[in-house]
């Protein structure tokens, strides 16, 4: 018979550091020396946090996290298009050079 899957992730012990930590949607989470009251504590509240959003699998990720999509926006921002007027509307012009050299000097 298959064992069911585990309703909430463990509470560990990271073997170099001997902290506790528990990995929600693949990012660690440490709580300080394993097997004390407050890393216990700390490990329920972080469960907790987790269950009241859903398992949601965005938990844990930071509001600041970098989309693909957005580094794209901003290269797309960051790069000068330039039109020249031509005689033909097939004949055009792109500058694609950065406003800024990669080393970020002008």
């Amino acid at each position: 018979m298959a064992h069911p899957k585990q309703l909430v992730p463990s509470y560990l012990k990271h073997r170099a550091s001997g902290q506790a930590l528990v990995t929600i949607n693949g990012r660690d989470h440490y709580f300080g020396r394993h097997g004390t009251k407050v890393s216990e504590l700390e490990y329920d509240r972080l469960i907790t946090e987790w269950l009241a959003s859903g398992r949601s699998s965005s938990y844990g990720v930071s509001d600041q996290a970098y989309s693909i999509a957005e580094m794209l926006a901003d290269h797309l921002n960051g790069v000068r298009i330039s039109f020249v007027p031509v005689d033909s509307p097939a004949e055009f012009d792109f500058d694609l050079t950065p406003m800024v050299s990669p080393n970020g000097v002008d």
